[in-house]
């Protein structure tokens, strides 16, 4: 009875000194690093550690002593003085450590402006509820509520080992990023299915990862009994905010810094309008300039960095890209030449105008101009012609155009019925 009461006072002993070691600890993380810190620093990654492992040599005697409590007396008699258990050999419990996380998207007023700015939240404490590890920081502008949870969770897992943990048990409250990791749902943005990807790479890396989804009320409630709120972190100061574009790699206001919806890809105001005009110059529709992201860009947003007159040519562009290339049709008037529907002036209502006949005549009204063309061929509207006829009295055009591409050997696409050259690979055509 005498060991036993040996026993049970060494596990009171580690007990009260755990507890002063990790409050101590946390003293020491809680004085180093504030709650708007980008990074946590070295030393509070220490002191995190050196309470990880006071806590598995606090695990490892309570263990101990509880072996030693159970074993019969005839056992303790005969075997008592050989008895020993290595730190090391199979410290720790069974028990994972729980990580909680939380991703959080608010509008906040900066310089007269509403800017969606995020922040994320990390808790680690063990299955006796004392706290290892907590972090809160700012992550700049992201209006993806996904995108801020996701990276939470990576935040935690990194954090997690770092520490030395092997086993992990993930509490989750937001149901998107649950069923992402487990396989339910895929990601469609390309943005978030690289952050789900991060993620199940870091999960591979511990003995054994678990998730588990809880309501935000019963997370809420847990976190409160560890004495620990991952709610906003105050933006104080979000008037210095900065944010580092990712084409000229500059530090730039908050208020200068687009964010590309779909992808949360980031930009200053500059490089974007250079991309812009680049794009729209060459033809070309703009999407976000990040290598493989295929993100659109659309014209409300544009206009936060865009000028009117840039504005309206991405406008017309974003309308062309809607029409399929063989069913573009210009106003053949040389003042007008907007931008048509083959299809949709083909309908029966556009037909059933007052400028349209009975009889199947291609006669057809500008949606701009107003003024009458045929659609069929393509020219100012033939009063008195069918298209035959108009076309046996006006030959000039065709008969040029043949000539130059009989000389070029140039041919018409079966399908689209415009002219086209073979520069170089096999003869197999495609239309547009």
């Amino acid at each position: 009875m005498e060991e036993l009461r040996m026993a049970k006072k060494l596990v009171s002993g580690h007990d009260l000194a755990f507890r002063v070691q990790m409050e101590e600890a946390l003293a020491v993380s809680a004085s180093s690093v504030t709650s708007t810190s980008r990074d946590p620093t070295p030393l509070s990654v220490a002191v995190a550690r050196k309470s990880y492992e006071v806590s598995q040599l606090w695990l490892h005697d309570k263990e101990f002593a509880r072996q030693i409590k159970d074993m019969p007396d005839e056992e303790w008699d005969n075997d008592g003085d050989f008895v020993e258990r290595p730190f090391g050999a199979a410290e720790g419990s069974d028990v994972p450590y729980r990580l909680f996380f939380k991703g959080m998207v608010s509008l906040e007023p900066v310089d007269g402006a509403w800017v969606p700015l995020s922040a994320v939240g990390v808790a680690i404490c063990d299955g006796d509820d004392n706290l290892l590890h907590e972090m809160k920081k700012p992550t700049g502008v992201c209006s993806s509520r996904a995108v801020v949870e996701a990276k939470a969770l990576i935040e935690g897992l990194a954090a997690a080992l770092e520490l030395g943990l092997k086993r992990i048990m993930i509490l989750c409250d937001f149901v998107p990023i649950y069923n992402y990791i487990m396989r339910r749902w895929r990601a469609k943005q390309r943005k978030i299915a690289n952050l789900v990807d991060q993620i199940k790479e870091l999960t591979k890396k511990f003995q054994s990862c678990e998730i588990t989804l809880l309501p935000r009320q019963a997370i809420d409630v847990q976190l409160e009994k560890i004495g620990v709120t991952l709610e906003h972190v105050g933006n104080s100061s979000t008037k210095d905010v900065k944010e580092k574009c990712s084409i000229c790699f500059e530090d730039k206001d908050i208020l200068q810094i687009f964010s590309v919806d779909g992808c949360s890809h980031l930009f200053c105001f500059s490089c974007m309008q250079q991309h812009v005009d680049v794009k729209l110059h060459q033809g070309l529709l703009p999407t976000c300039p990040y290598l493989g992201c295929k993100s659109k860009l659309t014209v409300e947003n544009c206009r936060k960095f865009l000028s009117r007159k840039l504005l309206d040519t991405l406008s017309r562009r974003v309308k062309e890209a809607l029409i399929p290339e063989i069913d573009k049709l210009y106003c053949p008037y040389e003042m007008c030449s907007a931008l048509m529907s083959r299809k949709e002036m083909m309908k029966s209502e556009q037909a059933s105008s007052s400028y349209c006949t009975h009889n199947g005549s291609g006669l057809r009204e500008c949606i701009k101009c107003q003024l009458p063309f045929c659609i069929y061929c393509k020219v100012p509207w033939h009063e008195g012609l069918s298209c035959q006829q108009y076309k046996l009295n006006h030959p000039v055009e065709d008969v040029e155009l043949q000539s130059l591409a009989n000389k070029n050997l140039w041919r018409r696409c079966v399908k689209c019925n415009h002219m086209i050259e073979h520069v170089k690979g096999c003869y197999h055509m495609t239309c547009r």
